[in-house]
């Protein structure tokens, strides 16, 4: 190995190692705390909040138990009709196979240390593939500008929190992966032409079949990843239209494009195979379905004909515009069929004007230019000044691109992959890396040659700042206790979804507001209504619990919790935080204000309607925080039958009945009360969801009557005052 080799294999090392930490730093693991005390659990009882990892940990979980693939529908989900999941299987897949030598297969009996530990392996690996992306990010420098290159693209990748921030331990999601293939294409597509493998038809085979694979986990992991696939075919299609135009001879060009396109139909395939899509909605666009496979398949056939056709050939000149055109002939004869790829066009344009009312109110669907509603830095916070170099380093690599023409991909790459992430920050991660290359090539290459090239070094962590001042801020807390509110705030939630799970009923689900979903479905092993995929899946389960929260109808509520087949109602903040977002879902049927909504009501349990059939059985509170500090986090209600008391009093008389409710853990006690008039034949008749000593009174009498827990749970029939 030469002395250049080991030089950049240490500083590749070294790359990673920054990487690796600057996600550590901004670690998103939550300890558990200890209850009655303020010290942390041990360090190995930490767990995961973000929601989309969890479902990833569920369908892994069944993928361990039932056998690969991973099932392309969850009973679970939009409760009791199931749902189609919407992301491909190879995430899970991947996780699954990885996970087997490391957690074992799933026990036969209580899953639930099991299941931590899935749960700690899935929610670290990303750290792995982000690391990875920022190791592939260097190697690009280095092949561009050499050592100084790969130290300053380096480090403006490990550095940019838009990179950082899905890579992180404690976040299970697909991004990271997603990101170190998108990585890893782009990286491919640049080597070839940097090894002129469009010049040899063995080399462009190799490279080409070896992006399509890449290309092909990306669209069978996440479906918006098309984006990325498009990329590189615009990418493919310049380098078409320049070497037919300019008559030059490229014998590799065609077959690294027929391996491009048949290696990702092959390797996406089977996915495509397996979606849920296929038939109900073959040519949808934003799921997989049938128009996948066949826009790689029209893809290779763009690049048939370039096979056979000698330079000198005129068909070869002319072929991009032949191509152009007859693209734009089949669009306009689709369109004005309405049938086939176009029908799918359309139906992505209606499914993300139905999704409006859940996507454009989410965190990671918010835009990083104009107001940061939700204060996480905007487009410098997630992107550094780096963007603010975007206007130089993007035409001084056009100006560059006939010396250095595998700056090509990434040039191509940028703006699109850019304008992603100013319209929705969950792309930020991917504009990071063409952002990255570009700037740190721009900056390493544009000094002066020797050790001026080193000031690229300072110059990258000055343009990422606002992601070293985040990981500063993330190491200066590093140790939760029982006074950050956010760490009690997820405590108490976790405890929720244990005790639920601990409490579980077959063939039942939960009720709870969205954000609540796939954590309600991974630790409960009831069924949710609503799930963080929102409206984009089971949109009837998501405007169901809107309309629960925001009712005012207690007989529509009554509906509802029996449609969803609810054992239990979850009641937290988010209903409060998302009220807007609950009244536009909900439609026509919403209360005007929080607190005179069901959800407003529901979280002061001695409030609660008596006709709904709720007990409080569960709060979820910080133990020793003193009242007036901190609400409680959660609320558990249960849904019963309930004892059908029937009492004889006096005809007419006004009936207040009254039951002492002391709840589990002794954090509250009330009286829960419930009034009615008797019928002309002396009969009053309540319908009782707690045990305990019922004392019904009027202006001249009372009677006592004892509710046992069993009548209560299997609505048995009892009567009073008949003697």
């Amino acid at each position: 190995m030469s002395r250049d080799c080991r030089i950049r294999l240490a500083l590749l090392a070294l790359v990673a190692a920054l990487s690796w930490g600057a996600r550590e730093a901004r670690s998103a693991r939550f300890q558990r705390l200890a209850a009655g005390g303020g010290q942390p659990a041990p360090a190995a009882e930490w767990f995961s909040a973000e929601p989309d990892g969890l479902y990833h940990v569920r369908r892994v979980e069944r993928a361990l138990a039932e056998g690969l693939p991973p099932a392309p529908r969850d009973p679970a989900m939009a409760f009791p009709a199931g749902a189609p999941i919407p992301w491909p299987p190879y995430y899970d897949a991947l996780l699954a196979v990885a996970a087997r030598p490391v957690v074992g297969p799933p026990p036969a009996g209580d899953r639930t240390h099991w299941r931590n530990r899935l749960e700690r392996f899935a929610a670290t690996l990303p750290v792995v593939f982000g690391a990875a992306t920022s190791v592939a990010a260097a190697a690009a420098g280095a092949a561009l500008a050499g050592p100084p290159g790969l130290l300053a693209v380096g480090l403006l990748h490990a550095l940019s929190y838009g990179a950082i921030h899905y890579s992180v331990p404690g976040v299970a999601d697909h991004h990271a992966f997603v990101s170190l293939l998108l990585a890893l294409l782009l990286l491919l597509v640049a080597e070839a032409i940097r090894r002129r493998a469009f010049a040899r038809p063995g080399a462009g085979w190799r490279f080409g079949a070896a992006a399509g694979v890449a290309a092909g986990l990306l669209l069978g992991t996440w479906v918006a990843s098309l984006v990325f696939v498009v990329v590189v075919q615009a990418a493919l299609g310049l380098w078409v239209v320049w070497v037919c135009w300019r008559r030059r001879p490229a014998p590799g060009l065609a077959p690294f494009g027929l391996g491009f396109h048949l290696a990702a139909l092959l390797t996406v395939l089977p996915a495509v195979l397996q979606s849920p899509w296929r038939e109900t909605q073959p040519w949808m666009v934003v799921n997989l379905s049938w128009f996948h496979p066949l826009h790689l398949a029209a893809g290779a056939v763009v690049f048939l004909p370039l096979w056979g056709w000698p330079v000198a050939s005129p068909w070869r000149r002319r072929w991009p515009f032949l191509v152009a055109g007859a693209l734009a002939a089949a669009a306009a004869a689709l369109a004005l069929a309405g049938a086939g790829p176009v029908a799918g066009i359309r139906e992505g344009f209606a499914w993300a004007a139905r999704a409006n009312v859940f996507m454009g109110d989410i965190a990671e669907s918010q835009p990083l230019l104009g107001p940061d509603r939700y204060g996480t830095g905007g487009l410098f916070g997630w992107l550094g000044y780096t963007v603010l170099l975007v206007p130089a380093a993007w035409p001084f690599g056009l100006w560059a691109l006939r010396r250095r023409p595998d700056l090509l991909p990434w040039l191509v790459a940028l703006p699109v992959l850019l304008a992603q992430a100013l319209a929705q920050r969950r792309f930020a991660a991917d504009a990071a890396l063409p952002l990255a290359v570009l700037v740190g090539w721009g900056l390493a290459s544009g000094l002066p040659r020797g050790r001026w090239r080193w000031l690229a070094l300072p110059a990258a962590v000055l343009l990422q700042l606002p992601g070293v001042a985040k990981v500063a801020d993330g190491l200066a807390h590093r140790r939760p206790d029982q006074t950050d509110l956010e760490a009690v705030r997820m405590n108490g939630l976790r405890a929720a979804h244990e005790w639920l799970g601990a409490h579980a009923a077959p063939d039942s689900s939960v009720m709870a507001h969205w954000d609540q979903g796939h954590a309600i479905e991974l630790l409960t092993g009831m069924g949710s209504v609503a799930t963080n995929f929102g409206s984009y899946v089971g949109e009837e389960g998501f405007t169901d619990a809107a309309r629960f929260f925001t009712a005012q109808d207690l007989e529509a509520a009554e509906w509802l919790l029996d449609r969803h087949r609810c054992r239990y109602v979850l009641v937290h903040g988010g209903p409060l935080w998302a009220w807007d977002q609950l009244r536009a879902a909900a439609g026509g049927t919403a209360a005007e204000a929080w607190r005179s909504s069901l959800a407003g009501i529901l979280y002061r349990p001695d409030a609660a309607p008596p006709w709904l059939r709720l007990r409080w059985v569960a709060p979820f509170r910080d133990p020793d925080l003193p009242d007036g500090v901190l609400p409680a986090v959660a609320l558990i209600y249960e849904h019963v039958p309930g004892a059908r008391l029937e009492a004889s009093v006096p005809p007419g008389a006004e009936v207040e009945l009254g039951i002492p409710v002391a709840v589990p853990g002794g954090v509250a006690a009330f009286t829960w009360r419930i009034a009615a008039a008797a019928d002309a034949g002396g009969r009053v008749r309540f319908r009782l969801p707690y045990p305990g000593k019922a004392v019904l009174s009027w202006e001249a009498g009372r009677i006592e009557v004892a509710v046992s827990e069993e009548a209560v749970a299997t609505g048995a029939r009892l009567t009073a005052g008949d003697d």
